[in-house]
C-alpha cells in the first residue's frame, strides 16, 4: 500500500472527507486546497509536514521503528 492508500483508507474508517481535513489544515491559516492534496496524494508527492498533518487530524501519528 502507497501513502494515498493509506490515508484514503484512513480517511473512510474515520469517516471523515479530504474536504473536512483541508478545512480543518486552513484553521491553522494555511492556504491549501482539496484539488492540491489529492494531486499530491495521486502523485505521490505529497510533504512529510502535510501528511503529518493529516495524520494528526484523524488521531494517528507517524512511528519510526529500527528493523530487528
Amino acid at each position: 500500500m502507497n501513502i494515498e492508500q493509506e490515508i484514503i483508507k484512513l480517511l473512510k474508517d474515520n469517516n471523515i472527507t479530504l474536504e473536512e481535513i483541508v478545512e480543518r489544515i486552513k484553521q491553522d491559516n494555511r492556504k491549501i486546497s482539496v484539488k492540491t492534496i489529492s494531486q499530491q496524494l495521486s502523485t505521490g508527492k505529497i510533504k512529510y509536514n502535510d501528511v503529518q498533518k493529516i495524520l494528526k487530524i484523524l488521531g494517528y501519528k507517524i512511528k519510526f521503528r529500527k528493523n530487528i
